[in-house]
């Protein structure tokens, strides 16, 4: 975040950091301002890992993303494309209606087997 000041300075705000920004810069101010800016924000990378840490179960993936990885698995078949979109909609109806359960479908590694 940056805040104004009434006398024309500004300052840059970040994880209880602050950064006076300068009218020119200097290579020691230009160093800080990187340090600042691209510091690892620790909480950030934890919540990333457990998002990716949840989605590696099936049950855990959202809707879209799940038809998106059905996509993905019929595009790659060795059929000609009106053959993948028969599988897709036969794939895609019997998973919307139950006719699928998430014990039959292998996810792992982000990549759908049926």
């Amino acid at each position: 975040m940056i805040i104004d000041k009434d006398d024309g300075t500004s300052t840059l705000l970040k994880f209880n950091k602050t950064f006076k920004i300068p009218k020119t810069y200097s290579v020691q101010l230009h160093d800080e301002l990187n340090q600042i800016l691209w510091t690892k924000n620790d909480e950030f990378e934890k919540m990333e890992a457990t998002i990716k840490e949840s989605i590696k179960q099936w049950n855990n993936v959202k809707k879209r993303v799940q038809l998106r990885l059905i996509d993905k698995y019929v595009l790659k078949l060795e059929c000609d494309m009106e053959e993948k979109n028969y599988r897709k909609c036969a794939i895609t109806t019997a998973f919307l209606l139950g006719m699928i359960k998430p014990n039959d479908i292998v996810y792992r590694d982000f990549k759908l087997n049926i």
